[in-house]
């Protein structure tokens, strides 16, 4: 085998392999004869078959088999021989090959940059810690009081206010057309600040039962760039208000608590896990931006190419609906590309002091990963662990956030961290200004909070059932009254 480089540009490489005519011609006699002596043609005995009319029978079929396996070895001899980190796998082009002749094929490859080993001593980062005030309590457990409360149908008179459930038709016209994307007849929602256009939403309070109003306001998917309107009629057919739970032990009871002060404990508790997450996202972002600054790598097209196509398919639909003008296209593939290649370069940097630390995915976070995918598709677990079974490939992308949340807590120890004290407040007006998590889904909080505590209810309530459903089953006497009670706690 003959290996020449004939491409060395950036992370480029190729090489032109030639495989001698005689080694070929010998790779094919040697198949031919292994062959021949386990076949079976009518009017011969095994392995006397004569050689020429084997050759004509099953010659091209075993040129094209020997063709393929030895590009194959003689690839990877070829990449080992040149001591090449493939960053993605290598491509064959321009192979040539016919009786007699030798084999010559292009072997094409991107490698992997050398990346410097990283130098943390001058990353400086402020996490925050998030304060959970007695106000923010307050706040999620009226949202509990809320939920547990009961709904009271508006009459005419009143008009609607936030957070009051509405049954609406709306018709939304850009250029006089009626959009049937985002039109909808008797529609049921919760008015909250995201749900209609901010113009729309402060003419619709106020609004009362059997009443229409006609506003204009950005187009949906537009931006204020592009300044496209529609018109929005908002028809109200009908109004709920919920009328709250009173704030008192009886409703800590019904969320599983013995007392309200309880139920301010679980409150606080789940404040407390929901903004050390957003903290935790926060501060990993800032240490991303900071290592990105200070890479200076190239990075595979190849791997960004691939990385950009599966993000774009992602967002492209969303975009077309938007009926963007070429040039303001070609600005969003632009900034999405950029963005890939961020996630290539982090990605591989992650990668690289993730091996030199030797961090490493565990066999029971593979088994985690895998169990907490199956119970995303009830009914369907075992296809989906068979499925995962036989494609491990496919395994290895539920690890793949795993192993990038230790490597970012190894780099996390070896940084200089000062935490920062804040209030809820203080740490949502950080998260506004686009430097962490999403401000819409911090801003949620106190929904969010609420919904952790009903859920924990909830599995606590499953438990209880079970339990009495284990003792019904052993013959115990009291699983009736202790299903009752199970019942009666439930909001």
């Amino acid at each position: 085998m003959h290996v020449t480089e004939s491409l060395n540009e950036g992370l480029k490489r190729e090489y032109r392999v030639v495989i001698d005519a005689a080694q070929m011609t010998s790779r094919i006699d040697a198949r031919l004869m292994e062959l021949k002596k386990s076949s079976h043609i009518k009017g011969f005995r095994p392995g006397k078959i004569p050689t020429e009319l084997f050759r004509r029978m099953y010659g091209d079929g075993v040129v094209q088999d020997v063709l393929k396996s030895t590009i194959e070895e003689s690839s990877n001899d070829a990449l080992s021989e040149q001591k090449i980190r493939q960053a993605m796998p290598a491509t064959i082009q321009d192979v040539s090959f016919s009786n007699g002749e030798n084999l010559e094929y292009v072997l094409a490859v991107e490698v992997m940059p050398e990346i410097a080993p990283l130098d943390h001593s001058g990353i400086v980062l402020s996490t925050p810690v998030v304060e959970i005030g007695d106000r923010d309590i307050e706040e999620a457990i009226d949202v509990l009081a809320r939920a547990a409360g009961k709904p009271d149908v508006l009459d005419d008179a009143t008009g609607i206010m936030l957070n009051d459930r509405i049954t609406v038709d709306v018709e939304v016209l850009v250029d006089g057309e009626r959009n049937e994307d985002f039109s909808v007849a008797n529609h049921d929602m919760i008015l909250t600040e995201q749900s209609l256009p901010s113009r729309v939403l402060e003419a619709v309070k106020g609004l009362t039962t059997g009443n229409s109003v006609e506003v204009e306001d950005l187009a949906p998917g537009a931006d204020e760039e592009s300044g496209s309107q529609a018109l929005f009629r908002i028809n109200l057919l009908k109004a709920e208000r919920m009328v709250a739970h009173a704030v008192d032990d009886d409703l800590a009871v019904r969320y599983g608590c013995d007392d309200l002060d309880g139920l301010r404990g679980d409150v606080r508790k789940e404040s407390e896990g929901h903004f050390a997450a957003f903290a935790r996202a926060y501060t990993k972002r800032r240490l991303l931006d900071r290592l990105n600054e200070s890479c200076d790598f190239e990075v595979p097209p190849g791997l960004v190419e691939n990385e950009f196509q599966s993000v774009w398919k992602q967002v492209e639909p969303a975009l077309e609906k938007q009926d963007m003008d070429e040039e303001a296209l070609a600005r969003e593939r632009e900034d999405y590309r950029a963005i890939s290649e961020r996630r290539v370069r982090l990605g591989m940097l992650l990668a690289e002091v993730g091996r030199d630390a030797g961090i490493q995915i565990e066999q029971t976070d593979m088994q985690t990963a895998l169990i907490q995918q199956a119970t995303r598709y009830p009914g369907r677990e075992a296809e989906v662990v068979r499925h995962f079974q036989e494609h491990p490939e496919h395994l290895r992308q539920l690890t793949a956030p795993i192993l990038e949340e230790r490597v970012v807590d190894h780099i996390l120890d070896l940084v200089t961290c000062e935490e920062e004290v804040m209030d809820v407040e203080t740490f949502l007006e950080l998260d506004s200004e686009g430097d962490g998590v999403e401000a819409t889904d911090a801003g949620r909080h106190y929904l969010e909070v609420a919904r952790r505590v009903m859920r924990n209810h909830e599995e606590r309530m499953h438990a209880a059932v079970a339990s009495t459903e284990s003792a019904a089953a052993d013959g115990g006497d009291d699983h009736v009254d202790a299903a009752e009670r199970a019942q009666e706690a439930s909001p």
